[in-house]
Formats: C-alpha cells, structure tokens, sequence
C-alpha cells in the first residue's frame, strides 16, 4: 500500500508540474502571437490606414 501512495503521489507532482509547463508555454505563445504574428500586423497596418484616410477625410470636410 505504500508504494502505491509513493507512485500515485509522484504522478499527482508530474502531473502538477506539467500543467505549470503548459500554462507558461500557452502565454508565451499568446504574447508572441499578439505582438508578431504577421496576421496581427497585416491587421494594425490596415486599421492605421483606416484611421488615417478618416482622419484626412474629416479634416477636408471640415475644411469646407
């Protein structure tokens, strides 16, 4: 009975310690993906186009 204890115990701290792992992976990935991904890029360029065509169009209109 013993050595059950001692084997279910050192699973339940592997078990423990890879859930700790794949926590700390899982938010470096988030954190690389939202700051580099080219997608996320390409997304930021396109919404500062955006942005900068509608800041240039309400300045003309205003203008008038």
């Amino acid at each position: 009975m013993n050595t059950i204890d001692t084997v279910c115990r050192r699973l339940r701290d592997i078990g423990i310690f890879l859930l700790g792992v794949a926590a700390v992976t899982l938010t470096i990935h988030y954190i690389y993906d939202y700051a580099y991904s080219p997608t996320r890029q390409a997304e930021r360029l396109g919404m500062r186009f955006a942005t900068e065509s509608f800041e240039k169009a309400l300045a003309e209109r205003s203008k008038k």
